[in-house]
């Protein structure tokens, strides 16, 4: 089998440190419109969760060439911000193999509205870091 198709990519959602400009905010504290929750009571998450998230994420993942070519692969940490409205914004792979970076940016941007992040019961702007995992294929 070919190395393109044996390889594969596993995207786990995952309890990271958020990232943000604003601090965390308590639930009974008035916020501003351009606020950003880092920590909300109910995180953002893809529809239907989990492992839609992994099946999307399977079906539109393409290996990077030189990646496989160089037997690359690894973690790549992506953040973003979901506004109240479930867009994502500010899509930025943070870490892991620069070959692996762009591939994991592009799958997260094309990726539908997700269902946004509540905090005291109002729906509001958060951030979040996905943990994205390349396997290369077994020899």
């Amino acid at each position: 089998m070919k190395k393109t198709l044996a390889a594969f990519a596993l995207c786990i959602f995952t309890a990271l440190s958020s990232f943000s400009q604003s601090k965390d905010q308590p639930s009974d504290t008035l916020m501003t419109a351009n606020e950003i929750y880092t920590k909300p009571e109910i995180e953002a998450e893809f529809p239907m969760g989990r492992a839609a998230w992994t099946t999307y994420f399977d079906k539109n993942m393409k290996y990077p060439p030189d990646a496989l070519k160089k037997n690359i692969g690894g973690e790549v940490v992506v953040q973003f911000i979901v506004d109240k409205e479930g867009l994502l914004s500010n899509v930025m792979a943070i870490s892991g193999p620069v070959e692996l970076r762009p591939e994991a940016e592009r799958v997260v941007k094309k990726s539908r509205r997700w269902v946004p992040a509540v905090q005291g019961g109002k729906i509001v702007k958060s951030s979040k870091k996905l943990l994205v995992t390349f396997y290369l294929p077994a020899e």
